[in-house]
């Protein structure tokens, strides 16, 4: 049950960060560019969990155990956003989408996750779009 929420929370979570997002993508997990589509649905789902860390211990938060490990998964998966070759549109969506997330945004390395980006663009740019 505990697997199912995250999973829900998640999917919502790249809903509010993108509407309109190909859900179809999500279904085809862990297919072509599983990697960064799973990264940025958790990207956004331990953003909020961040958020909610300070929402409930204020400027308490980032000295606490478990938020330490949750800033680990937000490394680790910006890491991916910024190092993994998108193979298909869907990759390509799912760094896009990440950088719409405010705390995303805001970190100085959204331009790793944009660098990026932009070589898969250039790469990919003669691939037809599809759904």
């Amino acid at each position: 049950a505990a697997g199912a929420s995250v999973a829900s929370v998640g999917t919502l979570a790249v809903a509010a960060i993108a509407p309109g997002a190909p859900p179809a993508a999500l279904a085809r997990w862990p297919e072509v560019d599983g990697a960064l589509m799973h990264a940025a649905c958790d990207l956004t789902v331990v953003d909020m969990a961040i958020s909610g860390l300070y929402s409930k211990y204020g400027d308490d938060a980032d000295g606490r155990e478990d938020y330490q490990a949750i800033e680990q998964q937000r490394d680790e998966n910006i890491e991916i956003l910024s190092t993994v070759r998108a193979k298909s549109w869907d990759g390509i969506w799912a760094k896009a989408a990440a950088l719409r997330s405010k705390l995303t945004i805001e970190d100085e390395r959204a331009l790793d996750i944009a660098a990026s980006l932009a070589d898969d663009v250039i790469a990919l740019g003669n691939l037809p779009v599809t759904s």
